[in-house]
């Protein structure tokens, strides 16, 4: 007691340090999880499809610029914790997606061998 403005541990408190107010965020609930998830279903469709088509050189490539992107969040000695955050979230959606994608790119792929050897 006395660090935070509010007893409820689900809600935003603010905490004094130093001096600096520093903000917690509760964590995401599950359903924001299964959006982000689905929301990168694409992503998880092109990694196997480059995978498959000869061009899983690029996903290193990809995720490297994605990963630069996030270092707008720097704290002038590299990269800040919110961005490393940002960062291993961003790679973990990523391998979600890949994984989930499999059935759709099974799918996919079955549509097209019937279309292609029709």
């Amino acid at each position: 007691m006395g660090q935070g403005t509010g007893d409820n541990p689900t809600q935003v408190t603010m905490q004094r340090q130093a001096g600096v107010q520093t903000q917690f965020v509760p964590e995401m609930p599950w359903y924001g999880y299964l959006a982000c998830g689905l929301a990168m279903l694409p992503v998880g469709f092109a990694f196997l499809h480059a995978a498959f088509s000869g061009y899983l050189w690029l996903w290193p490539l990809a995720l490297a610029a994605a990963a630069t992107v996030t270092t707008k969040f720097t704290d002038g000695e590299g990269l800040s914790e919110r961005a490393t955050i940002a960062t291993c979230r961003m790679m973990f959606y990523c391998t979600v997606s890949i994984f989930a994608a499999i059935p759709l790119y099974l799918c996919y792929f079955l549509w097209w061998g019937m279309w292609f050897f029709d």
